[in-house]
C-alpha cells in the first residue's frame, strides 16, 4: 500500500507546519518510513483580505511533498476534503486519510496505515477524547453512544456512525458516490457522509490504531458560542432533508438548543431556533 495513500489535512488559522497533526504525521513518517514518501495535502480555510485561490506544490525535504490549497475564504470541511481527494484522485492515488489540525497521531500511525493488507472501500481507526472512545460508536436516532469493548476488525455499517478524523477511504469509491455534501459547511458533513456510504456498503474496517482528538478549540464564550449555533442552524437544515424530521428535533436538535441555553444562561439560542 504505501505510496498509494495520501493524506488530508485541513486547517484554520493556523499554519499547517504548526499543527499537532502535520508534526505528528511527520515524526511518524521519519520513524516508519522505510525509504518510500509521503504525499501531503493541505487545504487552509482561512479567510483573508486576498481576493484569489492559490495552489501551489513543494517539498518539504527529499521525501515529503506538499500539496497546499486556499482560496482565502472559509469554504467549510466539505468542500476541502472534495477539493483535495479529486486532487489526490487525478495524482493516481488510491486512498486518501482525512485529517484536521488538532489531532494527534501516535509514532505507529504511517506505518499502520500504509502496511495494512486487508482495506475496504471505507476504513475507520478509533479515536479517542480524554481517553474515551468517541469513533466508531453506535447511532441510534441519531445519537451516538459509547462502543464498548471493541477493539479492531470489522462492524455491521448500518448501525454504526464515525467521525472524519482519520477515515481511510478508496478514491475510486470515494469519487463514485459523490464525496461529502458540499451544501453543509462543518457540522454534521461526517454522519451525513456515513449515511451516504451505508446506501452501497454494509461494513466498515476499523484499523489497529488509536487517535487522540483535541476539543479544546471547542468551548467558546457566549459571543463565540452565538456564532458557532448559527453555523449549526444552517447545517442543521440542510441535514433535515430526507431525515425523521421528529427524531432528529427530539435527539437532536432540542437537547443540543437547551445544553447551549443553559450553559450560557441565555435566550439567544431559542430565539434563534424559533423565531
Amino acid at each position: 500500500m504505501k505510496n498509494k495513500i495520501s493524506f488530508a489535512i485541513v486547517t484554520y488559522h493556523e499554519e499547517y507546519k504548526e499543527t499537532v497533526t502535520f508534526k505528528t504525521l511527520v515524526t511518524s513518517f521519519y520513524e516508519m518510513s522505510n525509504g518510500d514518501s509521503l504525499s501531503i495535502y493541505v487545504f487552509d480555510n482561512t479567510p483573508r483580505k486576498v481576493d484569489m485561490r492559490m495552489n501551489t506544490f513543494c517539498k518539504y525535504d527529499e521525501d515529503i511533498e506538499i500539496y497546499y490549497f486556499t482560496e482565502n475564504t472559509n469554504k467549510g470541511l466539505p468542500y476541502a476534503y472534495n477539493m483535495m481527494s479529486k486532487e489526490a484522485f487525478s495524482n493516481a492515488y488510491e486512498y486518501i486519510v482525512l485529517l484536521d489540525q488538532d489531532t494527534s497521531l501516535p509514532v505507529d500511525f504511517y506505518m499502520k496505515y500504509t502496511s495494512c493488507t486487508h482495506l475496504l472501500d471505507i476504513n475507520c481507526p478509533k479515536v479517542f477524547s480524554k481517553s474515551k472512545l468517541i469513533s466508531p460508536s453506535i447511532v441510534k436516532n441519531y445519537r451516538s453512544y459509547n462502543l464498548l469493548g471493541f477493539e479492531k476488525g470489522s462492524l455491521n455499517l448500518q448501525k454504526i456512525t464515525c467521525i472524519n478524523s482519520g477515515l481511510l477511504i478508496n478514491l475510486d469509491f470515494y469519487t463514485r458516490i459523490g464525496g461529502y455534501n458540499e451544501e453543509l459547511f462543518l457540522d454534521f458533513c461526517d454522519h451525513d457522509f456515513i449515511d451516504k456510504v451505508k446506501k452501497s456498503r454494509d461494513i466498515v474496517n476499523v484499523l489497529d490504531v488509536s487517535l487522540e482528538q483535541d476539543f479544546s478549540n471547542d468551548v467558546h464564550d457566549l459571543e463565540q458560542a452565538k456564532k458557532r449555533y448559527n453555523l449549526y442552524v444552517r447545517d442543521l437544515k440542510v441535514y433535515y432533508k430526507g431525515r425523521n424530521a421528529i427524531k432528529l428535533f427530539f435527539f437532536v436538535d432540542l437537547p443540543h438548543l437547551l445544553r447551549l441555553s443553559m450553559t450560557h444562561n441565555s435566550l439567544y439560542f431559542l430565539r434563534k431556533r424559533f423565531f
